[in-house]
């Protein structure tokens, strides 16, 4: 049971990190580029999307944010070409 405790504690920090500095700066970053986005349209949707998939995934987490700056640029891109098609 103790460790439940510990990978949950992992988990919910690592949902955090990653959606602190990597959906955020994105956001961000698509405030500026596309004003219309619909993912700027339904954002407490798509921060607490990301965040669950995020603290879901933690462990495979990591890898994105020792390559953030890459991570960021793909994200951005995808996120794009998905509003772009809608």
């Amino acid at each position: 049971m103790e460790y439940l405790t510990y990978y949950a504690a992992f988990a919910v920090s690592g949902g955090l990190v990653s959606t602190w500095k990597l959906f955020l700066p994105a956001i961000e970053y698509i405030e500026i580029a596309r004003p219309s986005s619909k993912a700027l349209k339904y954002k407490p949707v798509t921060t607490l999307v990301f965040f669950g998939w995020a603290t879901v995934l933690a462990p495979f987490m990591i890898a994105c944010l020792a390559y953030e700056d890459q991570f960021k640029e793909v994200f951005i891109d995808n996120l794009l070409k998905i509003d772009r098609k809608k």
